[in-house]
């Protein structure tokens, strides 16, 4: 029986390389402000990219409550094997709100968040530690102080051929003060996504991220979909993605996220 097993072993066909294909990677639906709660793989890459995230909150007895977009612009490059260094500008954020007696809209920009993370593999297996950032005084209004952080563990792992699993682990915290008092906040998040790489150049993605903390109890469980096309030119290097996320079950008040998103690799 050993024998039978050893030989199955050598002659199983070697799990591929999930950081090889950037199908594989994570489409992200961060719920947050700043989004500290971004979801993403343990792969490092080099890439730049542009990202519309738009999302609602609708109070339904009433149909009150805000919508809001947001654009944020993207970087990241990988120094060495092991080290990867990243930015993210939130150039523009509108939000709308209505409530019983009032209607108001705002367009703000701002943060900027700096991201380090480090990482290391076998053959297949990725595992890397990433820490976020959000620099004081980078948002458009400087009478608070905001600055916020994230601290998160990552797994990438092949499942069979076309499929590839990411699991996470963190925590992300907040703090603001001005002249009238100052509030902080501290959440933990656990996430996971399958990756499905259903065409030679389209990937989809099906996963769910469970929340404490954040606001100030069980935060829900954040479904999540997603779908991601390679463009045939410039050697595949632009990518484009779609995500969905729909907290569920909990104090987080958000009906839906959706984060469009295109992004063109600098290998």
């Amino acid at each position: 029986m050993k024998a039978v097993f050893a030989l199955a072993v050598l002659v199983a066909p070697a799990a591929a390389d999930p950081c090889a294909e950037r199908l594989a990677d994570p489409m992200p639906t961060p719920v947050e402000d700043a989004a500290m709660d971004v979801q993403r793989g343990a792969c490092l890459r080099s890439d730049i990219s542009s990202e519309l995230l738009a999302h609602v909150l609708i109070d339904t007895p009433g149909f009150y409550g805000d919508l809001g977009a947001g654009l944020a612009i993207s970087a990241r490059k990988q120094l060495t094997p092991h080290v990867e260094l990243g930015a993210r500008l939130r150039a523009a954020d509108y939000t709308f709100v209505q409530t019983a007696v009032t209607k108001a809209s705002e367009l703000r920009d701002g943060p900027l968040i700096v991201r380090a993370t480090i990482g290391t593999s076998d053959a297949t297996t990725h595992v890397a530690v990433t820490a976020a950032l959000e620099l004081p005084y980078t948002r458009d209004s400087w009478d608070t102080l905001h600055t916020s952080g994230q601290l998160g563990a990552l797994v990438t792992h092949p499942l069979a051929e076309r499929f590839t699993l990411h699991a996470r682990l963190g925590a992300a915290t907040a703090y603001a003060m001005s002249a009238g008092g100052s509030t902080s906040r501290l959440g933990f998040i656990a996430g996971s996504d399958v990756v499905w790489r259903w065409r030679a150049r389209t990937a989809i993605l099906g996963g769910a991220d469970l929340g404490a903390g954040w606001n100030g109890g069980f935060d829900g469980v954040t479904l999540r979909a997603g779908l991601q096309p390679a463009f045939a030119f410039d050697r595949n290097r632009w990518l484009g993605s779609v995500g969905i996320g729909a907290p569920l079950f909990g104090s987080e008040r958000t009906n839906a996220v959706l984060d469009l998103a295109i992004a063109r690799a600098l290998e």
